[in-house]
């Protein structure tokens, strides 16, 4: 991976901080193949996971996988990955599934409730300067 301005790079450091206190997974809720979706997403420490790894679930986690909880233990690791690899959009289309009535997607909207999210707004803050320089 190209190396990151340092500010950046601290930014991030300071998301994985942040939601440090969001321990792994030990099971996901998932439409389909929730052991094979988690053996992925365990099967490396949360920073070493790489785009092909997280990507599917990145794009799922809105709608069909997983929960809050689960998403914050991963969002540090999603956040580096879209800035470090700008062409990485976290998924594949055909990777998507039809939300369910009920999931994560409530719990996901209700973020600014959230007690961590000013380290992802100056997170993406800076990323977002970084891009554009």
């Amino acid at each position: 991976m190209a190396a990151m301005h340092p500010e950046l790079q601290r930014l991030i450091d300071d998301c994985y901080d942040a939601f440090a206190p969001y321990p792994p997974p030990r099971s996901l809720h998932a439409l389909r193949d929730p052991v094979a979706i988690l053996a992925t997403l365990t099967s490396a420490p949360l920073r070493e996971l790489t785009g092909e790894q997280i990507g599917p679930y990145a794009g799922w986690a809105m709608t069909t996988v997983g929960d809050v909880t689960d998403y914050k233990h991963f969002l540090p690791r999603i956040l580096e990955q879209a800035v470090r690899e700008s062409l990485w959009t976290g998924h594949r289309s055909a990777d998507y599934c039809q939300p369910p009535e009920d999931g994560p997607v409530a719990g996901l909207a209700r973020r600014r409730t959230w007690s961590d999210p000013s380290v992802v707004r100056r997170g993406l803050v800076a990323s977002h300067r970084g891009a554009s320089r």
